[in-house]
C-alpha cells in the first residue's frame, strides 16, 4: 500500500512542541499514475515500430519502381517513373527521420533536408566537386510530418532540377537550400544555384518553363495555400512561402501539364 503523511505541528497543555500525522491511502491514484507512464511509454515504443515499419515498406516500393525503371525502353516513361520514386524516397525519409527522433509528430528540417538532399545527389552520381550543396534551417525548425512530407514533394523536383539543367556541358557550381520561420509562424523555402539560370522570357512559373516547376506550383498553390516566385540572377533562386496551418485538400481539377523532371 502506499500513504501520503501530512505532519502538522501542535504544542501540547505541558507546552512541549509535538506534531499530527495524517495518514491517506493513495495507493490507487499512485497506481493509475504507474499505470498511464506504462501505457505511454507502450504508445511511445509502437510509434517507433510504425515508423520503422512503414519506412522500410516504402523503402521497398522504391527499390522496386528503381528495378521497374530500368527495364523501361522509352524515355519519357522512365522519367516519370523515377520522379514518382523520388517521391515515394522522400516519404520513407520523413518517417525515418521520425523513427530515429524522440519527436513523434515533428520532423527536425535541418536532418530531413540533409537527408533528402543527400540521398538525391547520391541517386544521381553528382561528385561534390560538380555541384557542392548545403543546407541550412535556422532555430531547430521542426514541422508536422504531414506538412514535411508535402515540402519534401516539392524540394525533389526543385533539387532534381538543379542536379539535371542547372549545371550542364561540365559547368560546376553550387546549390543552396534554406527554410526558415518567422513570428507569425509562416516558413520560407529558398532554394537557390548558381548555374545557367532560367531562360529569358522564361520567368512566369507555367507548364513548360522549367522542368518541375508545374508540379512545384500545383502543390504550393493547391495544397499549401502558399506562394512561389523564381528569380534568375546568376543562377536560379526559387522562393516559397506558406503557413503551418495552410494543409489544403486540393479542389477538383486537372492536374498540371508539362513535362516532369
Amino acid at each position: 500500500m502506499e500513504f501520503r503523511a501530512m505532519f502538522i505541528p501542535v504544542v501540547f497543555e505541558d507546552g512541549t512542541p509535538g506534531a499530527t500525522v495524517i495518514l491517506e491511502d493513495v495507493t490507487r491514484e499512485v497506481k493509475a499514475v504507474r499505470d498511464l507512464e506504462k501505457a505511454l511509454e507502450e504508445k511511445e515504443a509502437l510509434l517507433h515500430v510504425i515508423h520503422y515499419r512503414m519506412r522500410n515498406a516504402l523503402q521497398v516500393v522504391s527499390s522496386i519502381m528503381h528495378l521497374q525503371t530500368s527495364r523501361l525502353a522509352d524515355p519519357a516513361a522512365r522519367r516519370a517513373v523515377r520522379a514518382t520514386e523520388q517521391q515515394i524516397l522522400s516519404l520513407a525519409l520523413a518517417h525515418e527521420e521520425l523513427h530515429l527522433s524522440q519527436n513523434f509528430d515533428r520532423v527536425c528540417m535541418a536532418d530531413y533536408l540533409a537527408r533528402l538532399s543527400g540521398t538525391l545527389f547520391g541517386t544521381y552520381g553528382v561528385p561534390p566537386e560538380k555541384i557542392a550543396w548545403n543546407v541550412h534551417a535556422a532555430g531547430g525548425i521542426e514541422m508536422p510530418l504531414e506538412l514535411a512530407q508535402f515540402t519534401g514533394f516539392i524540394l525533389v523536383e526543385l533539387i532534381v532540377n538543379v542536379i539535371q539543367h542547372a549545371f550542364p556541358d561540365g559547368m560546376t557550381g553550387t546549390m543552396e537550400l534554406a527554410v526558415d520561420r518567422d513570428h507569425t509562424g509562416r516558413y520560407t523555402i529558398i532554394v537557390r544555384d548558381t548555374g545557367v539560370g532560367i531562360p529569358e522570357g522564361g520567368m512566369e512559373i507555367v507548364a513548360g518553363t522549367t522542368p518541375g516547376l508545374p508540379m512545384v506550383r500545383y502543390l504550393v498553390e493547391q495544397y499549401l495555400n502558399g506562394e512561389v516566385s523564381i528569380r534568375g540572377d546568376g543562377g536560379t533562386t526559387v522562393t516559397i512561402t506558406f503557413g503551418e496551418e495552410e494543409l489544403l485538400v486540393p479542389p477538383p481539377g486537372p492536374t498540371p501539364t508539362g513535362e516532369r523532371t
